[in-house]
């Protein structure tokens, strides 16, 4: 079920959005969830390997402070528009 939620938020719609639109902060919480979540499931240190769980969550949360010091509230954690990102966080963690 997670593979195929990633595979619908790379609709071809939202990556043609992204590339036009090149400030993180003007996306919808609903664009940021998709490229949030797809984000946070391709990072990888430069050898290949996965980053540790503990990482992984500091980037989520140093992403979160980034848009609250902008003025943009986002609670990645708690607001139900972003269950994708809490799900591929949460997958990604637990393979570490």
């Amino acid at each position: 079920m997670l593979q195929s939620g990633v595979n619908d938020v790379l609709d071809p719609e939202l990556l043609q959005t992204i590339q036009t639109n090149s400030d993180i902060l003007a996306l919808t919480n609903n664009q940021l969830n998709a490229v949030l979540s797809v984000f946070v499931l391709s990072l990888k240190k430069e050898d290949g390997s996965r980053y540790t769980s503990g990482t992984l969550f500091s980037v989520v949360t140093a992403l979160q402070r980034h848009f609250e010091i902008n003025n943009k509230r986002v609670s990645f954690f708690t607001d139900a528009v972003f269950t994708l990102l809490k799900n591929c966080l949460n997958n990604s963690m637990q393979e570490n």
